[in-house]
């Protein structure tokens, strides 16, 4: 090895000596201010935490207003409305569902699943077939009329 290299050679070792002296420094002065943000985000988490709570019954109330707004509907009630109807028609199925039974234990009324406010007939006599009112045959449609009718006057 010549001079000139091996000049080289100890330039470049005292060179990387001086930067891995500087490394420690460098790390530990990284690692403070790493430290120091930490405990900054710590004291911003506790400080927050109220606020996050605000803000998590809020979103519970918001919900909760969300969902009766949804039942409701619109600002006419027409939802609403529909909806009180319903509740309504149900109970008045549920009472004549009661006096059928004791008139004549043939019919059965039954709300639709898919109207909002319709009703079908259930022929216990034929395995609980659903009937529209408008589809039984004649004989059938006058004697559902004539109980119709009875249970009505009986009600009022």
């Amino acid at each position: 090895m010549n001079c000139a290299q091996r000049f080289m050679l100890r330039t470049t070792a005292e060179n990387r000596r001086a930067e891995l002296l500087r490394e420690p420094k460098t790390l530990s002065k990284t690692q403070g201010e790493l430290r120091a943000t930490l405990k900054n985000d710590d004291r911003l988490r506790v400080e927050k935490q109220a606020l996050y709570q605000q803000i998590d019954a809020q979103r519970a109330r918001y919900d909760l207003w969300q969902r009766l707004s949804s039942l409701i509907g619109s600002a006419d009630g027409a939802k609403y409305r529909k909806f009180a109807q319903g509740l309504t028609l149900d109970h008045l199925i549920y009472l004549a569902n009661r006096q059928l039974t004791q008139l004549h234990g043939r019919y059965q009324l039954n709300r639709k699943l898919a109207g909002n406010l319709e009703m079908e007939v259930l022929d216990m006599w034929q395995g609980a077939m659903s009937r529209a009112i408008h589809a039984l045959c004649r004989t059938a449609r006058d004697s559902w009329s004539i109980l119709r009718w009875r249970w009505l006057c009986r009600i009022w």
